[in-house]
């Protein structure tokens, strides 16, 4: 969108703004910029910068800053954007609805995948993670409203612990948001998503490498897995099924 710096006499003297406009869909759910991606709003904003004396003067000095802040951007965003591009956020938006504490329940299950790939947390502490990257920004949710009663509540929206208990031996982990999700919602979601994988990337499942020293899981130890077994991996978590 169009930025241009503009000025504005106020009580006879000039003085200097910045104005730059950005678009937002109008439905958070929506995402990409071509034709047909959703109805989008212009915002429009101004940041005032000052007289002409005080410009000039803040180009040619070089004052200590004043704040500086640092958040995660790469990663994270890469992760995000894979994720549209497979049509993970798309099968979410289809099989996970609603919305609680003002954020889509989708949006709980997605970040605590990204959460698990870049540094993994408790539920707890996810609202203080997600405030250090830029994901509040470019998913569209308030990082403060993130914690393990909000995860709880979006989770059983899903499908209601006890609805889950009467279908399982064991009770389920309160900090483990994957454990309360249904298994045919979860096995729609996966086979879609190797579907568009193998599509998109021309990929043959024929031949697997796997090697499961790079990797371990967080599987609690009553999860049953014919493939995840205990052994020693580079990260020294051996304790851990890998």
């Amino acid at each position: 969108m169009a930025t241009k710096i503009y000025p504005k006499i106020i009580s006879g003297k000039e003085y200097y703004y910045l104005q730059y406009s950005t678009r937002q869909k109008i439905d958070s759910n929506d995402s990409g910029k071509i034709k047909g991606s959703g109805k989008s709003k212009v915002n429009t904003n101004s940041v005032y910068l000052g007289t002409a004396e005080s410009i000039k003067n803040k180009l040619f000095s070089s004052p200590e800053p004043l704040k500086v802040e640092w958040r995660d951007f790469g990663f994270v965003s890469a992760i995000y954007n894979m994720a549209i591009e497979t049509g993970l956020v798309e099968l979410l938006q289809q099989h996970i609805k609603g919305k609680r504490y003002g954020i889509e329940n989708w949006k709980y299950f997605l970040l605590a995948i990204i959460n698990r790939l870049q540094q993994a947390t408790s539920k707890e502490k996810m609202g203080e993670w997600a405030a250090k990257t830029v994901l509040p920004e470019i998913m569209g949710f308030d990082a403060k409203k993130l914690n393990s009663k909000s995860f709880w509540y979006a989770t059983d929206d899903v499908i209601s612990q006890k609805d889950l208990e009467k279908t399982r031996d064991i009770a389920v982990s309160e900090n483990d948001i994957f454990a309360s999700i249904d298994d045919t919602i979860f096995r729609e979601i996966e086979n879609s998503l190797i579907e568009n994988i193998l599509k998109k990337y021309e990929l043959s499942p024929e031949i697997v490498l796997y090697d499961t020293t790079n990797f371990f899981t967080y599987f609690a130890p009553q999860t049953e897995s014919e493939l995840a077994h205990t052994g020693h991996n580079k990260a020294g978590r051996h304790n851990l099924r890998q």
